[in-house]
């Protein structure tokens, strides 16, 4: 939601478009920071600890938005808010998976299903206020008021609760053997196309729509909302349908079914075309992070917050690498060309979907006198 505040911000402060960039910048910087650091500590705490502190902080920082005096404290808090949301994911994957160790999969794709949904909604709201005449900082002290309460909420029904402490049995070097482990590797190589390669989408399309399909800017800008749409479909369908379904099938499936609409696409080389592919490759490839997370947390059902840091972690630096990559490749083939030099990128995904090992069935853990037995 903070992309259509942003032109509303530089006015407010009187800041070039250069210095409106260092808003997404620190976002990121921020978001990188935490799961970083959270994934070496997350297993060290309890995760329900975890969700409430972040999600305190970012209620905090967005109230705090609204009232920013400066500039240079609203990037300050944009560096803040950046890492409580991905502390927040981080903690809250982790905090899934060991309350829901039977069902992880299902409750997972429910959490990721509403991060979606908050895609979709909040450009909405933030477009309905300024289309209102409302200030920006109305839209971050309603969504602050909105979390406060939330945040609350979530305080008082987890007080007492006493969740599985599986956090006091986890192990040094936690971070180290997930990184040896070449079966996780695999699912942080796949979080990272599958970030990397949606977000050439859109960060590229629109422009492309409007240069060389000639679409006007509304046009330009659906395919981003569809994308959403059909990632929120994806994850409440393939959530239901994990019971049935084996995370490596759901993979291998969405991959060679988005290689073959996306080189369809590519020839037919038509906005609608566009618009349609991108909705699908939302739905397609709408689990792979959150059924990776939940994939991983059976093998390693001791280093859940470590999973969900390094997963998180993978996405993000696909998310920021692979479209300036591809940024700098369209100065040499064009617009046109990049996307065709994309093609790859779900191939490769499809390839390694195909190397991830049988999935078993998630590990039942049993807890009684203080005592963790795994069956």
């Amino acid at each position: 939601m903070t992309g259509p505040l942003i032109p509303d911000v530089m006015a407010q402060f009187s800041i070039s478009l250069s210095n409106s960039g260092l808003i997404t910048v620190l976002i990121g910087a921020g978001g990188v920071g935490a799961i970083t650091v959270g994934g070496m500590v997350a297993d060290r705490l309890p995760k329900v600890t975890l969700v409430r502190a972040s999600a305190f902080t970012y209620s905090a920082t967005m109230l705090a938005l609204a009232y920013a005096p400066s500039y240079t404290l609203l990037l300050a808090l944009y560096f803040f808010l950046g890492a409580s949301t991905r502390l927040l994911d981080a903690a809250g994957n982790a905090f899934i998976v060991e309350l829901y160790t039977d069902r992880r999969t299902f409750f997972i794709g429910l959490m990721a299903a509403s991060y979606a949904l908050g895609a979709v909604a909040g450009p909405l709201l933030s477009a309905a206020v300024v289309t209102a005449g409302l200030k920006w900082q109305e839209t971050y002290l309603i969504i602050g008021l909105f979390c406060t309460l939330s945040s609350v909420y979530f305080a008082i029904v987890s007080s007492g609760f006493r969740q599985p402490q599986l956090f006091v049995h986890a192990r040094k070097g936690g971070m180290r053997i997930l990184l040896k482990s070449g079966r996780f590797m695999i699912l942080c190589a796949l979080s990272f196309l599958y970030m990397g390669f949606t977000n050439i989408f859109t960060a590229w399309l629109p422009t492309f729509l409007q240069q060389s399909l000639s679409a006007d800017e509304t046009l330009s800008g659906l395919p981003i909302s569809l994308y959403w749409v059909g990632v929120l479909i994806g994850r409440l369908t393939f959530a239901a349908l994990s019971g049935r379904i084996s995370t490596k099938s759901i993979f291998l499936g969405g991959g060679v079914i988005s290689c073959i609409v996306y080189a369809v696409c590519l020839f037919f080389n038509t906005s609608l075309g566009y618009i349609l592919a991108l909705l699908l490759v939302g739905f397609l490839f709408s689990v792979t992070i959150p059924f990776s997370i939940a994939l991983a947390s059976g093998w390693y059902p001791h280093r859940t917050g470590a999973i969900s840091s390094l997963a998180l972690l993978s996405g993000t630096l696909g998310y920021l690498a692979v479209p300036w990559a591809y940024g700098i490749l369209s100065d040499a083939v064009g617009l046109y060309g990049m996307l065709i030099f994309a093609l790859p990128l779900p191939l490769l995904m499809t390839a390694l979907a195909f190397f991830l090992p049988g999935e078993a069935l998630p590990k039942k853990i049993v807890f009684h006198s203080g005592h963790v037995t795994e069956i």
